[in-house]
């Protein structure tokens, strides 16, 4: 059985940045490593750094019924940005969410499954799979709920709830496929309000699954064709 584990986010340098959200989470439940840092590979960037600092992360967020397009994008996008040493964090999900987590790991990086459930009952079940391969090479699952009463005396959704914490965790928030009313556009709004850049892939103005994605540029969303705009957005040279 994996140990669940509980710690304020004042106590490590990954999870700090959630002490500044309008509502912070009290305490977090986690199972596997907090992310630490390392210089980012090959690369000659002002913002590399030295080990035990935080590492860059990046959440790659989208729909649940997602299309080929948009999960052979969020895998491409995690996969690539992994390998410079980026940790790429989502909500483990069906869809955009599970593509950029196996991207991540495909990769031979760490990525972290921030759930809307108790850290006991990940969601759904036929991700649990990803979450165990998730913690057996060193990411993270993480939830604020350590029990389901938790949950429910919350007493709105739990899963837009937690897309506060995916947008506080990370230096870019990448929505990949979103359609009017996606929750993905949710953690996008939390971006936008803490100052945490927001991305968008394109896609197709006549497919409903790229109307939340396309409407984002109105909003200021910087475009995502590939990971390179996503160097390009942090000022990152490689």
């Amino acid at each position: 059985m994996v140990k669940i584990n509980t710690i304020t986010p004042d106590k490590h340098v990954f999870l700090k940045r959630l002490c500044f959200l309008a509502k912070p989470p009290k305490r977090l439940c986690y199972m596997g490593e907090i992310p630490r840092g390392g210089p980012l590979l090959n690369t000659a960037s002002r913002f590399d750094f030295e080990r035990g600092e935080r590492p860059f992360s990046v959440a790659i967020v989208g729909s649940r019924k997602s299309t080929k397009y948009g999960e052979e994008n969020a895998y491409k996008i995690a996969y690539k940005l992994t390998r410079l040493g980026f940790v790429v964090v989502s909500g483990l999900a069906v869809g955009i969410d599970a593509a950029a987590h196996r991207g991540a790991l495909d990769a031979g990086g760490r990525t972290v499954g921030v759930l809307g459930t108790p850290i006991t009952e990940v969601y759904p079940a036929k991700n649990r799979p990803l979450a165990a391969r998730i913690i057996e090479n060193g990411g993270m699952v993480m939830s604020e709920f350590a029990n389901k009463t938790e949950m429910t005396e919350l007493k709105t959704n739990a899963f837009l709830y937690r897309n506060r914490l995916i947008a506080g965790l990370v230096d870019v928030v990448i929505v990949v496929e979103a359609s009017r009313r996606s929750g993905s556009l949710n953690t996008a709004h939390h971006a936008l309000l803490t100052g945490v850049p927001v991305m968008a892939v394109p896609g197709d103005v006549g497919r409903k699954k790229s109307v939340g994605c396309n409407r984002l540029f109105r909003e200021g969303a910087a475009p995502c064709l590939d990971y390179l705009d996503v160097l390009d957005e942090l000022g990152i040279s490689y």
